[in-house]
This record gives C-alpha cells, structure tokens and sequence, in this order.
C-alpha cells in the first residue's frame, strides 16, 4: 500500500511556520522584494510513483499549480501576498493505486509596502498580455484604468477597496466588454488610490 510521507518539505520563502517547517528569507538590505520564489521539495515518494501536487489560493480562487509530475522539487512565483491550499497524493504508475491525499496550508506574506506606487508594467512592449503591480502602504479605495492616446477610457482593471499590501493586475489587451481585442500602439495605465494618482505608458505590439 502506497502511503503519503510528505514531510519533512522545504518552502523557501514562505511566512515563518516552525511547525510546518516553513522559513522566511529576508533580502540583506531589508528591502521590499517584488517575488517570491515557492520551492516545494516533497521526500520520501515511492519508487514507481508520481506525485499530484495542487496549489490553490483559497481566497482568490487562484490555481498555482495543479500537476501530476515525477519530479520532486516544484516551484511558483508570486508577486503578492497569497493564502494557499496545498494538497499532494501518490499514484503508482503500474497499478494505477492512490494514496491518501495531504493538505496543509501555506501563507504568502509581503512586508507592507511604506508607499503608494506604480510599477511600470511587464513586459513591455507586450503582446498579448501584461502585468501591473503597484504598492498601497494602507487601505484604500483604487481605481487602475487603460487610456488610449486620445484620452478615451479603454478598461478598467480595478475598482474597489483594497488592504494595505503589493497587488498586481493582468491586461490582456481586450477593452471594458472583454471581447474585442484593441489595436496595436501606445496605451496608458492610471492609478488613483485615496489622494496617490500616477499614469505611465506602455506599447502593445500585434
């Protein structure tokens, strides 16, 4: 019979959790990191198995990973704080047997930004899509909206009321109905976060 031995696993960079064996690793000159690297090393799986591994966001909804693999270290990025489902079972290649499924969970904790900012978005150029990360230091109401070059309102990303902490927003490069694809060209992506404001520009290529 197959059994789960998942632990000891190593997380790299996760929120400190002595009992799960998590550590946290700060940069040396304290500053803000922009990712966070989630190495996950899973011991002791059977010969002639693959592992499943799942990595959801139980609160976005966000599936990181969701694999069936023979390898056993696999990592994810993350540009934002995230609280994490993670779930590993076994699967014998010749029987096809399964094993008890483990779950436990993870917390992705970034230091609070001290700022408002806004990053520039990458990549830029870019084609079909791109991200927009930007700081608030506390809650507060943001808007993040796409302009074209005259002006004109082409998506709204965000518009709503968001905690203290790094967020990020993907344009894929539709407008506001999420079905027409705009043009090739120059673009504009607005800020507004209590009385912070910020526009920088960006270049989509077909």
């Amino acid at each position: 019979m197959l059994r789960n031995n998942l632990y000891p696993m190593t997380i790299t960079e996760a929120v400190v959790r002595p009992d799960l064996g998590f550590e946290q690793i700060r940069r040396p000159d304290d500053s803000l990191p922009t990712e966070i690297d989630l190495i996950l090393a899973i011991n002791n799986r059977p010969t002639g198995s693959v592992s499943h591994v799942s990595l959801v966001d139980q609160q976005a909804g966000t599936v990181y990973l969701d694999t069936t693999t023979a390898s056993d270290i696999l990592s994810t990025t993350f540009a934002q704080s995230a609280s994490l489902s993670l779930s590993v079972f076994f699967v014998d290649t010749t029987s096809s047997e399964v094993s008890p499924t483990v779950t436990t969970s993870i917390e992705i904790l970034f230091p609070a930004p001290t700022t408002f900012s806004l990053a520039q978005n990458f990549p830029n150029p870019f084609n079909p899509g791109t991200m927009i990360q930007y700081d608030l230091p506390e809650e507060a109401r943001v808007t993040l909206k796409i302009y074209n070059m005259l002006g004109q309102e082409v998506k709204t990303l965000v518009d709503a009321v968001q905690p203290a902490q790094r967020h990020s927003a993907r344009w894929d490069g539709t407008d506001n109905s999420g079905l027409r694809v705009v043009a090739a060209g120059i673009y504009f992506y607005q800020i507004q976060a209590g009385s912070f404001s910020k526009t920088n520009k960006m270049i989509l290529m077909r």
